[in-house]
């Protein structure tokens, strides 16, 4: 990392981690922990891919969607990317089921997963590299966690949007976004460290209710 660097710091040493690693770098345990989160990931989807909630939020996507080039799982449609990132990340996370990183209570695959898919539907991206995108995405949004956890969640603070403010400039899928695009180290920690969250405020007093999913919205718009 260049002393000089005005962007020099923790993201700027997260972008080069992201932008550098390769698939052969990891061990196999890691490898096959990245399938089994995948595997998680699109059990949770297509459980919920038919619950009234998404399907009165897909309607007013479809409307307004453009070209349809990702795939809405569970659901026998394509939308635009962003749209099908959309419902694909709140059908992961809408009954609860989805995976947990325990010390920080993060839900790491639900924001992630779903634009790494889209961007693979439409570069056409390797197994593995969806993978890696997708491994880097939830590495990176749990070592943040880990950094602001677990005193912030006892005051009523949520652990996806208080990550926000570290990784912003489109949420928890900035990493695995600007992997999946091949973004160079300086552009990935821009990327990664962002212009600071505006939605901290998003507390635990939502609980229970339909609007308390528009934090894996946010996320997933990297």
């Amino acid at each position: 990392m260049p002393d000089d660097d005005e962007h020099a710091g923790v993201a700027w040493c997260l972008g080069h981690f992201v932008s550098t690693m390769q698939w052969h770098d990891l061990s196999a345990t890691v490898q096959h922990d990245a399938k089994r989160a995948l595997v998680n990931f699109f059990a949770g989807a297509i459980g919920a891919a038919r619950h009234p909630d998404l399907t009165a939020l897909a309607a007013v996507l479809e409307t307004f969607s453009g070209p349809r080039e990702a795939t809405v799982i569970g659901r026998g449609a394509r939308l635009d990317a962003l749209s099908a990132s959309t419902l694909n990340a709140v059908s992961a996370n809408l009954l609860d089921y989805d995976d947990t990183h325990l010390p920080t209570v993060i839900h790491p695959a639900a924001p992630v997963a779903p634009p790494v898919l889209a961007l693979a539907e439409r570069h056409g991206a390797a197994g593995a590299d969806v993978l890696l995108a997708f491994m880097l995405g939830v590495e990176v949004e749990c070592r943040i966690g880990n950094a602001v956890s677990p005193q912030h969640y006892a005051r009523g603070w949520h652990i996806s949007d208080v990550w926000r403010l570290w990784c912003r400039s489109g949420g928890k899928a900035a990493p695995a976004v600007a992997r999946a695009n091949r973004t160079r180290p300086r552009h990935c920690g821009e990327s990664i460290g962002g212009i600071g969250g505006k939605s901290a405020q998003w507390g635990e007093k939502y609980w229970g209710r339909p609007c308390r999913t528009q934090w894996v919205i946010c996320r997933t718009h990297g």
